[in-house]
């Protein structure tokens, strides 16, 4: 994939209490514009040891217009705060390509 590209990815049925990283490999950049909830959720930035809360939802929600600058130290994590397994999602944009 090549700056300019869509990334995206959809997890069928993340359990309960676990989470959904939106971390680019090293040396690649995203800018990740919605996140797709499910069912009640979390979303962190996280540098892999810290989480700064930045959302949460009761229920399903569509968390759109976001410019979230993401590589491989800092990035998102959705977690699944619902009690069952759900479908969780995002989509965004590689800005750099390592």
């Amino acid at each position: 994939m090549a700056a300019g590209d869509v990334v995206s990815d959809y997890s069928d049925d993340l359990a309960a209490d676990a989470y959904m990283s939106i971390q680019p490999a090293a040396g690649v950049e995203w800018v990740i514009h919605n996140i797709y909830c499910g069912a009640t959720c979390e979303v962190y930035w996280s540098n892999g040891s810290k989480e700064i809360p930045i959302f949460s939802a009761t229920g399903a929600a569509w968390i759109s217009g976001m410019f979230s600058h993401c590589t491989n130290g800092k990035y998102l994590k959705v977690k699944n705060k619902s009690g069952g397994a759900s479908d969780f999602g995002y989509d965004g944009i590689i800005t750099k390509q390592g």
